[in-house]
């Protein structure tokens, strides 16, 4: 796994300013609440954590609880740094290297992190690592593409400008579809105050069913798979979905 995010780390927060990180939290807090109550959750490990969006949130909200946030990506992981979070541990690296000290209520993966897995083998030794993180009964959230819904309607080339914080950005996204390896290539462009940023950005399209037997071969039982940030059931053509699953008793 190999970081994608080197060229526009400075602009991260701000092209995802729009994301409803405060609802997307309240929903990860219901899904938690579907298998034990939240307040049993101490300590929550966060894999790909970013800028910590989502842990600034958590952490802000729940005072008492402690994290640790991991990013294969320095350059993230110094973002997330320089705001501060109280009871939050920094650790930049791949899961599959690091030796972290700790054992976890719950793990989050957000914003596709398993998309950016690029081999079956690499994404069964991640999920091996989360489940020796987690303590007994703990919980796995993560959100990612619906292979289904993907292959259904491919993701295509687009070009819009938009507002972000009062300041106008130019986008544009070039996608070639690799069906044979199941994964699309984004090449992105970014005109933000009078800057370029050029990065691209390898997602894997993994489906349900592969996703489902990958976790329950290495110990995690799926309770409940969700349309993205919903307590709706997914369907086809749903592109963005969350998995529920618990450490296998």
């Amino acid at each position: 796994m190999s970081s994608q995010y080197n060229n526009y780390f400075e602009i991260y927060d701000t092209i995802h300013s729009k994301k409803n990180y405060i609802d997307e939290v309240k929903c990860i807090e219901e899904y938690i609440n579907m298998i034990k109550p939240f307040e049993e959750v101490e300590k929550i490990l966060d894999f790909g954590c970013g800028t910590c969006a989502h842990l600034e949130i958590l952490l802000k909200n729940h005072p008492s609880k402690k994290a640790v946030g991991v990013d294969i990506c320095q350059k993230m992981i110094d973002k997330a740094s320089d705001k501060k979070i109280k009871n939050l541990k920094l650790f930049a690296g791949d899961l599959n290297n690091l030796n972290i000290p700790d054992k976890f209520d719950l793990c989050i993966s957000m914003f596709n992190v398993v998309n950016h897995i690029e081999s079956h083998r690499e994404l069964e030794k991640v999920f091996k690592n989360i489940n020796k993180y987690l303590k007994e009964k703990g919980i796995l959230i993560f959100d990612c593409f619906n292979g289904a819904a993907v292959y259904k309607d491919p993701p295509r080339d687009r070009k819009f400008n938009d507002e972000f914080l009062g300041k106008s950005i130019e986008y544009s996204s070039i996608v070639k579809i690799d069906y044979l390896n199941d994964s699309f290539t984004m090449k992105n462009k970014i005109k933000y105050l009078g800057r370029d940023y050029e990065y691209e950005l390898r997602q894997k399209v993994w489906t349900i069913g592969l996703l489902k037997d990958i976790l329950e071969k290495n110990n995690f039982v799926v309770k409940e798979i969700f349309k993205s940030f919903t307590r709706d059931k997914p369907d086809a053509e749903d592109y963005k979905i969350c998995f529920v699953c618990k450490k296998r008793d």
